[in-house]
């Protein structure tokens, strides 16, 4: 667990609390900068990031597009953390879920505390089941998810494992290989022992990187 105990602790230590500016730029445009806020404890990590407020003043289409861009970045910083955090996971045999909302929560110094972390919480254990990190249903606006076959919105971090492997393995149809003969002998071994239950989230995740690896080329 060491390892991927540093990977927690390097994301977190990474990232300070989040200081949200929003600023009207001379030029017309809106300038936007925030960082997340990230707590590791035990074998989780909450990541969140404010509510960007202060767009009254805006006419509304100027406020709904800058809101989609908010939303897109929040998304896109999301998807690089577990990313990080999944091919940590991979690399010790072991796999990661969670669940993405929105809601009020107290988040800072460490401290978490609120419905929005009860809420994701719950979509983790009782929704994710596997390898994936389901969105709240509420949330209707589905820019950067992918629809999994049960019909739920997920965050699309394969695509970005993808990407973290080509900067940082060596090149990510080989590091996605690699990963697909281990999961493979992992797969066998506990159906094998008769934990088929486990062996089928396996198989879920494997399904999609093996998707992902096939696909890498043309998508590059």
């Amino acid at each position: 667990m060491e390892r991927l105990i540093a990977v927690l602790a390097s994301i977190a230590s990474a990232q300070s609390a989040f200081d949200i500016k929003g600023q009207a730029q001379q030029d017309g445009s809106y300038r936007i900068t925030s960082r997340a806020e990230i707590t590791s404890f035990s074998d989780n990590i909450v990541v969140s990031y404010p509510v960007l407020t202060g767009l009254e003043g805006a006419p509304p289409e100027a406020q709904q597009f800058i809101l989609d861009g908010w939303h897109a970045m929040v998304r896109s910083q999301m998807e690089k953390i577990t990313a990080q955090v999944a091919m940590a996971g991979l690399e010790l045999g072991l796999l990661v879920r969670g669940g993405l909302t929105r809601g009020k929560l107290y988040h800072r110094g460490g401290v978490v505390v609120g419905k929005g972390m009860v809420d994701a919480y719950k979509l983790e254990r009782d929704v994710a089941v596997g390898a994936r990190v389901v969105v709240d249903p509420a949330i209707q606006d589905h820019a950067r998810l992918v629809k999994d076959e049960d019909g739920h919105w997920c965050l699309d971090f394969i695509t970005e494992l993808m990407l973290l492997a080509d900067d940082t393995r060596g090149g990510a149809i080989k590091w996605a290989q690699e990963r697909l003969v281990e999961i493979d002998a992992s797969i066998s071994d506990l159906n094998s022992k008769g934990l088929s239950k486990i062996g089928g989230k396996w198989e879920g995740f494997r399904d999609r990187l093996q998707y992902a690896k096939n696909t890498w080329r043309a998508n590059s």
